[in-house]
């Protein structure tokens, strides 16, 4: 299996391009040193390898449910629903940072 680095020309910068479960991807390394790119691509790799791909679709509210699930002592109510926090409330933690 080859290596699947790419140089730019323009900017002399690393690509690493690999498929995870069927999809290509194309991730930029961010740096002009072979070594250093192939060290890279392989934690890439590594790192596309733990993402689960039907997890990127959850809603936020789906999202907080695993996460109550996951704590010691799922059972118990950890979080209010996030349907009973009006979303102005909510607002401060979504809204862009200035």
């Amino acid at each position: 299996m080859g290596e699947n680095l790419y140089r730019y020309s323009s900017n002399d910068r690393y690509y690493g391009v690999f498929r995870v479960n069927g999809k290509l991807i194309w991730k930029s390394l961010k740096t002009s040193d072979r070594e250093l790119a192939k060290r890279k691509l392989k934690e890439a790799k590594e790192k596309q390898g733990k993402v689960d791909p039907s997890a990127t679709k959850l809603t936020l509210s789906e999202l907080l449910d695993l996460y109550g699930k996951s704590l010691p002592g799922s059972g118990l109510f950890w979080f209010l629903p996030l349907h009973a926090i009006p979303p102005s409330n909510l607002a401060h933690f979504f809204s862009p940072k200035a």
